[in-house]
């Protein structure tokens, strides 16, 4: 069988933007597992375009994350989920002159320049009709059924790569 291991915080950020929580790359580096894994999924992004952080800042400790995780993990196989885009939050929001889509297309773009798989889930489930069937209704945070959807969609997608 596999093993999962979870690693995530909610309301962290993988930038030092918030001074006084640890950044990803932090956690990254206290992270024990019982056991080398062959692939490391990645989602992005949420709490730092929400905070101010442009893409550019986001890529250089993006690019220390890959780093980091492929010294630490030698082979590992490292897939980046998308910004999980939220309509009802961040349709029209610009932050640092970059709206979401332009913000996680340049991440993306950097994800897929230093080597990894790219999982496009920035428009699953979520639109100004039916946000609320995935949301647990504060307008960020995916209920049981939404995270279903999620899960589904990027199992979809790594099967792809396969």
């Amino acid at each position: 069988g596999n093993n999962c291991y979870n690693a995530s915080w909610s309301g962290g950020c993988l930038t030092d933007i918030i001074p006084t929580t640890k950044n990803g790359n932090q956690i990254l580096n206290e992270t024990i597992l019982p056991t080398t894994p062959n692939v490391l999924l990645f989602m992005y992004g949420t709490n730092d375009y929400g905070k101010g952080v442009s893409s550019e800042v986001f890529n250089q400790s993006l690019e220390t994350f890959v780093q980091t995780a492929r010294n630490k993990w030698s082979g590992v196989i490292i897939y980046v989920c998308s910004y999980p885009f939220n309509k009802r939050m961040y349709d029209g929001v610009v932050v640092n002159t970059e709206n979401v889509t332009t913000w996680s297309e340049a991440v993306e773009n950097k994800a897929k320049e230093l080597g990894c798989k790219t999982i496009d889930i920035l428009n699953v489930g979520n639109n100004s009709d039916n946000w609320n069937l995935f949301n647990i209704g504060d307008g960020v945070h995916y209920n049981a059924k939404g995270a279903k959807l999620i899960k589904n969609n990027v199992i979809q997608q790594v099967a792809e790569f396969n």
